[in-house]
This record gives structure tokens, sequence and C-alpha cells, in this order.
């Protein structure tokens, strides 16, 4: 007869390198709502651990992003690193759950939880999963070369808790069989939407979750419990998943295929819930954004305003017609002191190409209106999109001319075809745009993002013309800031 007392699941949070002195959503969302569910559920989050230990941009781990690939890994990883991985390794074995849930935030965590999961599947007989932000077709790429296919047995994508409540349902019924046999896991992934297994590749960009959490209002209140938030200033709400807009480079609605918001009075009931269980007042709205239904926003707003609560906010807006520039106003009286706006370029044909249609002198005034209103307005620069010719580049450094530093806070980087939006996946994307793949190379070494390096060009763009405007995009933030 098996343990009973073994938990059901343990999620386990990898170190990713940085914090920005906040804690991941991730498993303070998954948490409470496999617990409603009655499972006994543990949680390790490595990276508050790690990051109260050794400090943010800690240079022994952050040199694992430059692996491009898990044997390159070991061979770079710090003795003080690895030392850290095989405690936890240890404290997940003492532990013995029956599922151990790997999420992925950011990159540095790929390969160290390959080898955290290796080692655990060596003194445990257990079912390993993973899901997370990081979780695409570009990043089963990644896996499919340099992963073992047998250290995960499923990964999941998406909406990642509600096919997580599937899995354990049916392995609980199993009574838990442990590591999970090929017949099995192609079982699994043809009844679980969301999920896909590399032991059965062929499945694994299909299986897309499309049924998702109708009403954000339903979700339990997050638990940072787990989190070590010694260092921790602010705290992140996941005030609404999906997104309305329809961007050529991003992916967004393939893994979150609906816009959903919570009411205004139950996004104030869960910041009042944190400030008063953590003693923290900041708060980072961690939704793709965060008025794709402005009339809730305006009731958040102003449920704070009229019960004079003290809190400070910030948070992704998308520039559309719906914003105001009295909603930004609004914003900035309800404590917004950072706003950041899905700009991406200074040329009102380029966003048009991008599936952003919003006006140029709308996108000026609200950009303005914002620091006038006292809060920080914060915008992406992505240069060498393949509708992008010199003449709209300028246009780029031209708009950014007409704001100060005080004004406007942002940067800038090459578009690139491998990166997480999978437009190199995308075959009407490359079509549309004429483009042209030359090389497709690993991971890029040293920059810390879930990427691939793509050479590609069209009429437009070539490889050097992209190095020499980053350069010239680089120069000009350099003089502008002073």
């Amino acid at each position: 007869m098996k343990n009973t007392h073994r938990p059901d699941i343990c999620l386990v949070l990898m170190p990713y390198g940085f914090s920005y002195n906040m804690p991941s959503p991730s498993i303070s969302a998954v948490k409470p709502m496999l617990e409603n569910a009655g499972y006994d559920v543990q949680c390790m989050d490595l990276n508050s651990k790690y990051v109260v230990r050794n400090g943010m941009f800690d240079k022994d781990l952050l040199k694992t992003t430059c692996a491009v690939s898990y044997g390159e890994f070991l061979d770079t990883v710090s003795p003080d690193y690895l030392k850290f991985l095989d405690e936890m390794v240890d404290k997940i074995v003492r532990m013995a759950p029956w599922v151990v849930g790997f999420s992925f935030y950011f990159r540095p965590a790929w390969h160290a939880s390959s080898y955290v999961a290796a080692k655990v599947k060596r003194h445990l007989d257990c079912t390993i999963v993973a899901g997370g932000a990081s979780i695409d077709t570009t990043v089963i790429g990644v896996f499919q070369r340099e992963t073992p296919a047998s250290t995960f047995d499923m990964f999941m994508h998406g909406e990642s808790e509600l096919s997580l409540l599937e899995l354990l349902g049916i392995l609980k019924e199993k009574q838990y069989p442990g590591s999970l046999d090929e017949h099995t896991l192609t079982q699994l992934v043809r009844i679980i939407p969301g999920s896909f297994s590399l032991k059965d590749p062929i499945l694994c960009p299909l299986n897309i979750r499309k049924d998702v959490v109708q009403n954000l209002d339903d979700l339990p209140l997050p638990d940072f419990s787990d989190s070590d938030l010694s260092v921790s200033k602010t705290l992140p709400v996941t005030l609404a998943r999906g997104c309305t807009a329809r961007c050529a480079f991003c992916s967004s609605r393939r893994t979150h295929p609906e816009f959903r918001m919570m009411s205004g009075k139950r996004a104030v009931m869960v910041v009042l819930h944190l400030q008063e269980t953590y003693g923290i007042n900041n708060f980072y709205f961690s939704s793709p954004l965060i008025n794709g239904d402005i009339n809730k926003l305006r009731d958040m707003c102003n449920e704070v305003i009229k019960n004079n609560l003290h809190f400070t906010f910030s948070g992704l807006v998308r520039l559309s017609k719906q914003v105001r520039e009295e909603d930004i106003e609004l914003m900035c009286v309800a404590g917004f002191r950072w706003i950041k706006f899905g700009l991406e370029s200074g040329s009102g044909y380029v966003r048009k190409t991008m599936g952003k249609l919003e006006g140029q002198d709308h996108v000026y005034r609200l950009l303005k209106r914002t620091s006038e209103s006292g809060s920080i307005a914060a915008v992406n620069i992505m240069h060498s999109f393949p509708t992008e010719t010199e003449e709209h580049f300028n246009e780029t450094i031209e708009f950014i001319s007409q704001f100060t530093p005080k004004e406007l806070a942002w940067e800038g980087w090459p578009f690139n075809l491998g990166h997480t939006n999978n437009a190199l996946l995308d075959r009407a994307f490359v079509k549309k745009f004429d483009i042209a793949v030359h090389k497709v190379r690993e991971l890029t070494p040293g920059k810390p993002t879930f990427a691939l390096d793509v050479e590609w060009s069209n009429i437009n763009i070539t490889g050097k013309i992209r190095h020499d405007r980053q350069r010239r995009l680089q120069a000009f933030r350099d003089e502008w800031l002073k």
C-alpha cells in the first residue's frame, strides 16, 4: 500500500536570476486553486530563496544564461549554485510528493530544472510536469534538442492550472503511478487540453487549451506564504488574462484565447488582502494589458479613490482609442506611478502593420498626460520590424525626441523572428512580410531572453541593418539621457 502521507504535488519555482524585488505570480496562483480542490500542495519558491541568499543579478546564476545546451550548462555552472540545487533536490526527495511541478519563468530556469528533475527521478518514483510563461513551441524545440525526453513526463501551456487539475484527478484515481510510460502519456495528452509530451512530439504544438477560467472573480486569493518576501517591495496581481489586441508579432492569443478581467471591487479586495497579509503597499498588475475592459479599470480606480485607500500601482496599458486622457488622470489619482505602454515604434505606419491602429496624435497626448499627471510613462521600442524602412526608423527617433528623460522611460531592441512570439513558426507571418530565413541558431548566448537567434531578411531589413540600427539607437539613447 502506498504512503498516503505523501503530498499530492510539490510546485517548484526555479531561480531565474532576478525578481525586481517582486516574487513570481505563478505558484502563488496555482497553489490555492489546487488546495481548494482538496489536494495537499507543497511549494518551493527557489527564486526568492536564492535572491535573498545571493542578491539579485547574481553572477553565478546569470552566467548560466550563456549556456546554449544542457551540457554547456553543466560545464559552466558554479559549484555554489550546483550545491544550492542539490540541497533543493534533497528537500524534494525527503518531501516525497507524488507529482513535482516545475514553473519556468525565464530562460535561466530551463537547464537548472532539467538538472533537478533528473536527480529527483533518480531517487523518487514520481510524475514530473512543467509549465509557465516560457512554455511555448520555442521551448519545446529547445527541450527536444537538449534534454532527454524522459526527464519531464508532461508540459503544460496556457492556463495550466486547469490542465494540472485534470492530470491530478486522473493520477489520483490511478493511485499515483509515478513516472509515466509512453502509452499512458499518449493517452493523457490526447484527453487533457493544454498538455503535451516530448515522448509524443507530434502533438506538441497542437494541443492548445481553449476552455479557460471565465470569471476571474472566482479565482482564490493568491498565496505568497511560500516566498521569502524579506527583500520584496512589490507584489504581483493578476488583474486580467488574455489580450484584446491582435499584434502581428505576439502569440498571447494562442495560449490565452479570450480576454477576461477582474471586476473593480474584486481587484480592490485582492489588493487589500495582500496589503493586510504581507504589509506591502506596492502592486504590479502582471497581465498582458490592464485596459482590455476600460470600464472595469475605471471602476477599480474609483473604488480606490472613494475608499481613500493608499496603494501604488503599475501595469501595462494598450494604446487604444478607448483610453482617454481623463482615464490616465484617474489612474494616476488612484495610485498608478508607472504605466507601460505597448508603443513598439514611433512610426504610425509601422505600428499599423503590426496591428496597432491608434493615431499618432492620440499616442503622443496619452504619453504626455501620463507624465503631467505625476506618473512615469514607459514604452518598448522594437526596431527592424519587417515593414520598417530607414525613414520609419528615423521617425521613431524623432518621436522619442519630443520627450525628456523625466517624461519617458524606454528601451529598444531589434525584432527577432525566433522570439517567444514564434513568428518563425507562423508560415502566414513569414509569407505576409516576404521573409527569407537564412539560418537558425540555438539560444542567443549571453542574453536573458527565451529566444532563438534567427538570421532573416526581406526587402527592408538585413542582418547588417539590424545591427546598425541597434548601435544607432543606443547611441541616441546615451545622448538623450544626458
